[in-house]
Protein backbone atom coordinates (compact mmCIF):
# COMPACT_ATOMS: atom_id res chain seq x y z
CA UNK A 1 0.00 0.00 0.00
CA UNK A 2 2.78 2.45 0.87
CA UNK A 3 4.57 1.71 -2.41
CA UNK A 4 1.43 2.36 -4.48
CA UNK A 5 0.72 5.56 -2.52
CA UNK A 6 4.26 6.80 -3.22
CA UNK A 7 3.81 6.10 -6.95
CA UNK A 8 0.59 8.13 -6.96
CA UNK A 9 2.23 10.98 -5.05
CA UNK A 10 5.16 10.93 -7.52
CA UNK A 11 2.54 11.59 -10.23
CA UNK A 12 1.51 14.78 -8.41
CA UNK A 13 -1.68 13.42 -6.84
CA UNK A 14 -2.36 13.34 -3.11
CA UNK A 15 -2.76 9.79 -1.83
CA UNK A 16 -5.01 9.18 1.15
CA UNK A 17 -3.99 5.87 2.66
CA UNK A 18 -6.16 3.56 4.70
CA UNK A 19 -3.74 3.78 7.63
CA UNK A 20 -3.67 7.60 7.63
CA UNK A 21 -4.82 8.75 11.08
CA UNK A 22 -7.06 11.44 9.52
CA UNK A 23 -9.15 8.82 7.70
CA UNK A 24 -10.58 7.03 10.73
CA UNK A 25 -10.88 8.45 14.22
CA UNK A 26 -11.69 6.61 17.45
CA UNK A 27 -15.39 5.81 17.60
CA UNK A 28 -15.92 6.09 13.82
CA UNK A 29 -17.92 3.41 12.07
CA UNK A 30 -15.60 2.33 9.25
CA UNK A 31 -18.22 1.83 6.54
CA UNK A 32 -19.80 5.25 7.20
CA UNK A 33 -16.41 6.96 6.93
CA UNK A 34 -15.64 5.06 3.71
CA UNK A 35 -18.99 6.15 2.26
CA UNK A 36 -18.13 9.77 3.14
CA UNK A 37 -14.70 9.48 1.55
CA UNK A 38 -16.20 7.91 -1.57
CA UNK A 39 -18.02 11.22 -2.11
CA UNK A 40 -14.92 13.35 -1.47
CA UNK A 41 -12.05 11.66 -3.30
CA UNK A 42 -11.26 11.83 -7.02
CA UNK A 43 -10.28 8.18 -7.34
CA UNK A 44 -9.73 4.98 -5.39
CA UNK A 45 -7.33 2.08 -5.74
CA UNK A 46 -8.38 -1.15 -4.07
CA UNK A 47 -5.71 -3.78 -3.59
CA UNK A 48 -6.81 -7.38 -4.01
CA UNK A 49 -4.38 -9.74 -2.29
CA UNK A 50 -4.75 -13.36 -1.26
CA UNK A 51 -5.16 -12.59 2.45
CA UNK A 52 -7.89 -15.15 3.11
CA UNK A 53 -7.67 -18.89 2.48
CA UNK A 54 -11.09 -20.33 1.66
CA UNK A 55 -12.57 -23.47 0.24
CA UNK A 56 -13.85 -22.94 -3.29
CA UNK A 57 -15.53 -26.02 -4.66
CA UNK A 58 -12.98 -28.76 -3.88
CA UNK A 59 -9.88 -26.58 -3.58
CA UNK A 60 -8.43 -24.33 -0.94
CA UNK A 61 -7.68 -20.97 -2.60
CA UNK A 62 -6.55 -17.47 -1.67
CA UNK A 63 -8.94 -14.59 -2.13
CA UNK A 64 -9.18 -10.91 -1.16
CA UNK A 65 -10.81 -10.05 2.12
CA UNK A 66 -14.59 -9.73 1.90
CA UNK A 67 -14.45 -6.12 3.09
CA UNK A 68 -12.16 -5.17 0.18
CA UNK A 69 -14.68 -6.60 -2.29
CA UNK A 70 -17.47 -4.66 -0.59
CA UNK A 71 -15.37 -1.48 -0.60
CA UNK A 72 -14.70 -1.89 -4.32
CA UNK A 73 -18.46 -1.95 -4.87
CA UNK A 74 -18.92 1.14 -2.71
CA UNK A 75 -16.24 3.18 -4.49
CA UNK A 76 -17.09 2.02 -8.00
CA UNK A 77 -20.75 2.93 -7.40
CA UNK A 78 -19.80 6.39 -6.12
CA UNK A 79 -16.97 7.17 -8.56
CA UNK A 80 -17.54 4.95 -11.57
CA UNK A 81 -15.36 2.04 -12.67
CA UNK A 82 -12.79 4.25 -14.39
CA UNK A 83 -12.09 6.09 -11.13
CA UNK A 84 -12.22 3.10 -8.75
CA UNK A 85 -9.68 0.58 -9.91
CA UNK A 86 -8.28 -2.71 -8.71
CA UNK A 87 -4.65 -3.65 -8.21
CA UNK A 88 -4.00 -7.32 -7.84
CA UNK A 89 -1.04 -8.70 -5.95
CA UNK A 90 -0.22 -12.38 -6.13
CA UNK A 91 -3.03 -14.24 -7.87
CA UNK A 92 -6.08 -14.32 -5.60
CA UNK A 93 -9.33 -15.81 -6.78
CA UNK A 94 -11.92 -13.10 -7.42
CA UNK A 95 -15.67 -13.53 -7.81
CA UNK A 96 -16.66 -14.28 -11.39
CA UNK A 97 -18.71 -11.06 -11.57
CA UNK A 98 -15.44 -9.12 -11.21
CA UNK A 99 -13.42 -11.24 -13.65
CA UNK A 100 -14.13 -8.94 -16.59
CA UNK A 101 -12.62 -5.89 -14.91
CA UNK A 102 -9.16 -4.97 -16.17
CA UNK A 103 -6.85 -4.90 -13.16
CA UNK A 104 -3.35 -3.62 -12.60
CA UNK A 105 -1.17 -6.58 -11.73
CA UNK A 106 1.50 -5.80 -9.11
CA UNK A 107 4.56 -7.99 -9.59
CA UNK A 108 8.02 -7.59 -8.06
CA UNK A 109 9.88 -7.75 -11.39
CA UNK A 110 7.54 -6.05 -13.85
CA UNK A 111 10.09 -3.45 -14.95
CA UNK A 112 8.01 -0.63 -13.46
CA UNK A 113 4.95 -1.37 -15.59
CA UNK A 114 2.46 -1.20 -12.70
CA UNK A 115 3.99 2.07 -11.52
CA UNK A 116 3.66 3.65 -14.99
CA UNK A 117 0.09 2.41 -15.43
CA UNK A 118 -1.01 3.75 -12.02
CA UNK A 119 0.73 7.09 -12.51
CA UNK A 120 -0.92 7.50 -15.90
CA UNK A 121 -4.31 6.65 -14.36
CA UNK A 122 -3.73 9.19 -11.55
CA UNK A 123 -2.79 11.96 -13.98
CA UNK A 124 -5.93 11.25 -16.07
CA UNK A 125 -8.33 11.51 -13.12
CA UNK A 126 -9.45 15.05 -14.06
CA UNK A 127 -10.49 13.73 -17.49
CA UNK A 128 -12.40 10.85 -15.92
CA UNK A 129 -14.20 13.27 -13.62
CA UNK A 130 -15.18 15.45 -16.59
CA UNK A 131 -16.45 12.37 -18.49
CA UNK A 132 -18.63 11.41 -15.57
CA UNK A 133 -20.19 14.82 -15.07
CA UNK A 134 -20.42 16.22 -18.59
CA UNK A 135 -24.00 16.64 -19.72
CA UNK A 136 -25.36 14.05 -22.14
CA UNK A 137 -26.87 15.07 -25.51
CA UNK A 138 -30.38 14.43 -24.16
CA UNK A 139 -29.69 16.62 -21.13
CA UNK A 140 -28.35 19.38 -23.38
CA UNK A 141 -31.50 19.26 -25.55
CA UNK A 142 -33.75 19.55 -22.50
CA UNK A 143 -31.74 22.45 -21.08
CA UNK A 144 -31.67 24.35 -24.37
CA UNK A 145 -35.43 23.87 -24.84
CA UNK A 146 -36.09 25.07 -21.30
CA UNK A 147 -33.77 28.06 -21.55
CA UNK A 148 -35.22 28.98 -24.95
CA UNK A 149 -38.74 28.91 -23.47
CA UNK A 150 -37.52 31.29 -20.75
CA UNK A 151 -35.96 33.59 -23.38
CA UNK A 152 -32.39 33.04 -22.16
CA UNK A 153 -30.00 34.53 -24.69
CA UNK A 154 -27.52 32.42 -26.62
CA UNK A 155 -24.39 33.73 -24.88
CA UNK A 156 -25.87 32.93 -21.44
CA UNK A 157 -26.79 29.43 -22.63
CA UNK A 158 -23.25 28.96 -23.94
CA UNK A 159 -21.75 30.04 -20.59
CA UNK A 160 -24.05 27.69 -18.68
CA UNK A 161 -23.25 24.72 -20.93
CA UNK A 162 -19.51 25.37 -20.71
CA UNK A 163 -19.94 25.38 -16.93
CA UNK A 164 -21.43 21.88 -17.24
CA UNK A 165 -18.33 20.69 -19.09
CA UNK A 166 -19.85 20.68 -22.57
CA UNK A 167 -17.25 21.36 -25.30
CA UNK A 168 -17.88 24.40 -27.52
CA UNK A 169 -18.10 22.23 -30.66
CA UNK A 170 -20.92 20.24 -29.07
CA UNK A 171 -22.71 23.39 -27.92
CA UNK A 172 -22.82 24.62 -31.52
CA UNK A 173 -24.80 21.51 -32.47
CA UNK A 174 -27.57 22.24 -29.98
CA UNK A 175 -28.05 25.98 -29.71
CA UNK A 176 -30.72 27.54 -31.88
CA UNK A 177 -29.06 30.11 -34.09
CA UNK A 178 -30.94 33.33 -34.23
CA UNK A 179 -30.44 34.37 -37.78
CA UNK A 180 -32.02 37.46 -39.24
CA UNK A 181 -35.10 36.77 -41.35
CA UNK A 182 -34.18 37.14 -45.03
CA UNK A 183 -35.75 40.18 -46.66
CA UNK A 184 -37.61 39.85 -49.90
CA UNK A 185 -36.25 41.78 -52.84
CA UNK A 186 -38.32 44.88 -53.64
Amino acid sequence: MRKIASWIEDAGVVALRWDDTTVFKPGDFVFDRLAEHAQLVDGAILIFTGDDRVWYRDDKVSQPRDNVLLEYGLFSAALGRKRAIVCRSEDPRVPTDLDGIVRVQIRPNDGGLAKRVLQSWARELPLRIAERYAASPDEIKVLVRYWTSKHVDESSMTERLIGLGVPAAVIDLFLPRRRPTPKAAP
